[in-house]
């Protein structure tokens, strides 16, 4: 009996200790701060990048809360810039492993000086916007969310 109690005492210690380790060493820290107002992510070549969340109770995206992002070109020539956006989803890379897939391939070309904001009003113009998670789950829908994103493979080339 006294054995018994002592491997089970045992054992919820072990799991205590996972459950920590777990906890503190292996989550990915969010990195990106949720914020509504603009906010630089990084700057590329002279291309400034920046990003904001925004939430859409109506309209093509409605019950979602998106990032928006923001392109200004701060050199005195034309640029297009690709990229990959790595997208981190409940602390989960969730593309990883697609990353050679052209649906997270981006594109834009900025005239000198141009700012291009993202409003987020057509679904197909991917390059505004990432999808974070819906304000409001209805049964059967995914508690997801987007923790953290980046933009990899990134290349400016002057036009």
């Amino acid at each position: 009996m006294k054995r018994r109690v002592k491997n089970r005492l045992f054992a919820v210690m072990v799991l205590i200790a996972c459950n920590t380790f777990s906890a503190t060493t292996l989550e990915k820290p969010l990195e990106i701060e949720v914020t509504y107002e603009w906010q630089e992510l990084k700057t590329v070549d002279g291309i400034k990048i920046e990003y904001k969340y925004q939430a859409f109770e109506s309209g093509t995206f409605r019950n979602s809360l998106l990032v928006l992002f923001r392109f200004t070109n701060m050199s005195t020539g034309s640029k297009t810039m690709t990229w990959v956006t790595k997208e981190f989803r409940n602390e989960i890379c969730s593309n990883c492993d697609r990353l050679d897939n052209p649906e997270y391939s981006r594109t834009i070309s900025l005239t000198p000086g141009e700012v291009f904001e993202g409003k987020a009003l057509d679904a197909s113009k991917t390059e505004e916007y990432l999808f974070s998670n819906f304000i409001k789950l209805v049964p059967g829908m995914s508690n997801q969310r987007l923790t953290d994103f980046d933009f990899i493979n990134v290349n400016v080339t002057a036009l």
